[in-house]
């Protein structure tokens, strides 16, 4: 009998071989066989010793083969046997983790099954307790929530404005959220892929050279604005330089809602993964595709500030504190008339003024600033498209509240290097046409587990 893993991992490959049909004119040695593939998370992947982490074998098993065991090696001389396993580290260092699946096909005699190898290196972080408060950067890496519910909207402790009440309690399933900011990196080596397969053309449908981003249809990328944070030279995507500073790491911006939704879609294929959007819509596809998307309004006001434990609280800003400083966040001041103040943390000679992403950890004079949920930037640095389409809060109890069916705007959270300490609030609202791109809006991504 086929596990439900192992239906999954059928379906996933025969998607696969069916849009290998319509790429062989253009790609050579497409996997028509598909094979099994050990591979793995990981929940912390840093923090202090001791250091309990939760793996999670997440490996594509090919169609009719069964798993016989799995063999794990913590790379702290530690070892185990069973599917999911917890290891606890207790000395600072950086590990490497392997993963050996033995799998067996039907046809095969015996009791001998077929190993499968995957290494990742130095995967997890440990180091040593009050040394470094900071969680190591990985960009990509998501964070677990667990299904809960909690009060959306501003507090009593705040001055909120008319469309962040009234309050009202919303029921959450479980989700997956960004722990941090998307990266030009990420997002350039995106559209290097779409390039590839010919996806990526000029505002006239022709062949890209330069200037803003088309795919689809729609503007993904403001490029030909002195503020986007990725050029184009030789025929490939790059993250700018910028006083000697690579911009690889910081959050992409000048993206639209359609770029944002065109990458998520990429990105969940590349991870085998069935791509959460109908690009032919821009809404989500049937059938409960289990892709990366962007996180609603709701999942992320519930990352950003509602702490379960160990009393339920709302908190105002998205570090767990209701109280903002620049020690926790990249924010500006605006004063009326006055010129604003932007404090521009590593020291950019121009516009735009981001820190990279996981830059309040600790390090660099700032305090490790973290979202209830783990995740970094939440309040500052870049503004960040949210799924939802914009509209007014009711009274009503919501369970998985995806915004309305209709309208012309897309919700925008977490304020900005650009913007006051007000639209850092984990409960102010904005939004924004999904076409628009600006030096001070990027995004992050969630999905279903």
């Amino acid at each position: 009998m086929q596990t439900k893993k192992s239906i999954t991992s059928t379906k996933r490959w025969a998607a696969m071989g069916l849009a290998c049909l319509f790429l062989t004119v253009s790609f050579a040695g497409c996997p028509f066989t598909p094979k099994t593939k050990p591979d793995f998370m990981a929940w912390p992947v840093s923090g202090a010793a001791p250091l309990t982490v939760q793996f999670i074998d997440i490996s594509q098993v090919a169609p009719g083969e069964t798993v016989q065991r799995w063999w794990w090696d913590f790379g702290d001389n530690g070892f185990d046997v069973v599917q999911d396993p917890i290891h606890v580290y207790t000395q600072p260092d950086k590990y490497d983790v392997t993963l050996i699946l033995e799998t067996l096909a039907p046809e095969t005699k015996g009791n001998t099954g077929v190993l499968h190898t995957r290494v990742k290196k130095q995967f997890i972080s440990v180091t040593t307790p009050g040394a470094t408060p900071g969680d190591a950067i990985h960009p990509g890496e998501m964070v677990s929530i667990s299904a809960s519910a909690f009060n959306m909207g501003a507090t009593d402790a705040e001055a909120g404005a008319e469309d962040e009440y009234p309050r009202h309690r919303v029921t959450l399933s479980a989700y997956e959220i960004g722990k941090f900011e998307v990266t030009n990196k990420e997002f350039a080596d995106a559209l290097n892929a779409l390039l590839d397969e010919g996806l990526i053309v000029n505002e006239t449908g022709g062949a890209y050279a330069d200037g803003d981003v088309y795919a689809y249809g729609k503007r993904v990328l403001a490029a030909s604005s002195g503020y986007c944070q990725i050029a184009f030279a030789q025929n490939r995507f790059e993250p700018k330089v910028r006083d000697g500073r690579s911009m690889e790491n910081h959050p992409v911006v000048m993206v639209t809602w359609y770029g944002a939704v065109v990458f998520c879609n990429r990105l969940s294929q590349s991870q085998g993964l069935t791509p959460y959007y109908n690009l032919a819509t821009w809404s989500p596809a049937p059938n409960g595709a289990n892709g990366f998307r962007l996180p609603t309004e709701a999942e992320w006001e519930r990352a950003a500030a509602w702490n379960a434990s160990p009393s339920p609280s709302h908190w105002i800003y998205g570090f767990s504190s209701n109280n903002i400083d620049f020690s926790r966040c990249n924010y500006a001041v605006m004063e009326e008339g006055q010129a604003a103040y932007y404090p521009n943390p590593i020291g950019l000679s121009l516009f735009p003024y981001t820190t990279p992403i996981g830059y309040y950890n600790g390090t660099n004079g700032t305090l490790n600033r973290r979202s209830p949920a783990g995740c970094y930037d939440m309040s500052g640095n870049v503004l960040e498209w949210c799924g939802d389409r914009y509209g007014l809060y009711t009274e009503d109890e919501q369970t998985n509240p995806a915004g309305p069916a209709y309208g012309g705007t897309r919700v925008v959270r977490g304020g900005s290097w650009f913007q006051d300490a007000d639209a850092c609030r984990t409960a102010h609202r904005a939004s924004m046409r999904p076409d628009r791109a600006f030096m001070f809006l990027g995004f992050r991504t969630a999905r279903t587990p």
